[in-house]
């Protein structure tokens, strides 16, 4: 195979890696969960639960976002 035919080759594959790698990270969803203990938080919280969703981007996270909106009821 010629010089100039794998570089063609390797550009390809490297803008097809970038190209999915751009996708995936803009549907990825990644969760964590942080417990919070304070003495200055009122007892009238306690249990409470907040989400906080950030840097989607515009992106659908499945049809109407019902995949964002499962994981979101699921968070412990």
């Amino acid at each position: 195979m010629k010089k100039k035919t794998r570089r063609w080759i390797a550009a390809a594959a490297a803008l097809s890696l970038l190209g999915w790698a751009l996708v995936w990270g803009n549907t990825a969803l990644v969760t964590a969960n942080v417990l919070v203990c304070s003495n200055g938080i009122p007892e009238a919280f306690d249990a409470y639960k907040i989400v906080q969703i950030s840097d989607l981007h515009d992106a659908q996270i499945g049809e109407n976002n019902e995949k964002l909106i499962a994981m979101t009821a699921e968070t412990e």
